[in-house]
This record gives structure tokens, sequence and C-alpha cells, in this order.
């Protein structure tokens, strides 16, 4: 897995030790049921949790009207 390697890298190699590294499933999945309910992604409430690639989707709710 790149992803997983590329925080290490930064702070195996750099004088940066606070390193995050986030799946881009995440926002692929905000993209993805934002076009599939035909909401504009900006106008999307998304909260996930997980690890790697096993996010779940907590939240996903359109901002505009407050729908679920």
């Amino acid at each position: 897995n790149p992803m997983a390697m590329v925080p290490w890298g930064v702070y195996a190699g750099t004088p940066f030790h606070n390193v995050v590294g986030v799946c881009h499933s995440v926002r692929d999945t905000h993209a993805f049921l934002a076009r599939t309910v035909g909401v504009p992604e900006p106008d999307v409430a998304f909260r996930t949790a997980g690890f790697n690639h096993q996010a779940f989707v907590l939240e996903f709710r359109d901002r505009r009207t407050g729908r679920d």
C-alpha cells in the first residue's frame, strides 16, 4: 500500500514527525455518493471513521436541506 509508505518516508527522512496519511478511498467515496444522489460535493456533510480502506460512512447529509 503506497499510502502507508509516503507518511513513513516523511517521518523517517525529514524532521517532521507529526505525520498523518489519509487513504484516497474516503475522498472517492464522498465524490461517488454525492454524484449518485445528485448533490454537489460542497453541499454534502460527510463524516467517516475507519482505518485505511475500511472507511464507514457515519453521516451523509445535504447541507442545504438537512436531509440525510
